[in-house]
């Protein structure tokens, strides 16, 4: 497959890379350049970010008002990027292209300032997987970015996430993040709201053991009125 280089030559229109001729970058096990992402091609106009490469064979324009460079598929179909057909294509693939980390990291970031609009930028330009969305849920739900994490949830992100170890719903309670913890709450099966982390605590434990008592206990009786109660 033909790439668009853009770690050898920016598409920016930066000078190209002063590595020897006939030398080539070190890349990941997916084939890309450390740093890189596979740039994920929609009918409609994306903005390309500095971390995309992008295969060849699809349309490119410059924006003459902010000097980015845009990509999309090939179609003479007019569709809006913030339209219905855009928003039903904002999910998570099966399957990535080598870059889980990268990506993962990138999301993560973005997942932890709020930037609705960038998470949503991502999840449409990259091929983000179930796995590298697990991180960017559950800082989401530790800042208490409701938005940013029910736009995760939308697009397949499994409420069930973890980041190392440690369960989303524990990152919400822990950080007395309630909006998330009541959307979690909303989204887990009844089976796992009272999962344990690595301790044996519950997310309902583990916050009332960080003299988060107050909020424990409302989180506990939200669960219990949907029908949620501890395991025997």
């Amino acid at each position: 497959m033909e790439y668009v280089r853009n770690w050898l030559l920016p598409l920016t229109g930066a000078a190209g890379s002063s590595m020897p001729s006939g030398t080539r970058p070190p890349t990941t096990p997916g084939g890309l350049p450390p740093g890189k992402v596979m740039f994920r091609p929609q009918p409609f106009w994306q903005k390309l970010r500095a971390e995309h490469v992008a295969v060849a064979g699809i349309e490119f324009r410059l924006g003459m008002d902010d000097g980015c460079n845009y990509a999309k598929l090939s179609t003479k179909a007019d569709i809006d990027a913030d339209g219905e057909y855009a928003r039903g294509a904002t999910k998570l693939v099966p399957q990535g292209k080598g870059d889980t980390e990268t990506l993962s990291a990138i999301l993560r970031e973005a997942a932890g300032t709020g930037d609705v609009v960038e998470v949503r930028s991502i999840l449409l330009s990259c091929f983000v997987t179930f796995e590298a969305a697990e991180p960017a849920v559950c800082e989401a739900a530790k800042h208490n970015h409701a938005a940013c994490l029910e736009l995760l949830l939308d697009a397949g992100a499994s409420p069930s996430s973890t980041f190392s170890s440690k369960p989303a719903l524990h990152f919400a309670m822990l950080n007395g993040a309630e909006d998330c913890a009541r959307l979690l709450i909303d989204r887990l099966p009844d089976d796992e709201i009272h999962v344990q982390d690595p301790r044996g605590h519950s997310a309902f434990e583990a916050a009332a053991n960080a003299d988060l008592s107050s909020l424990s206990r409302r989180m506990l009786e939200y669960a219990s009125e949907r029908g949620s109660t501890p395991a025997k």
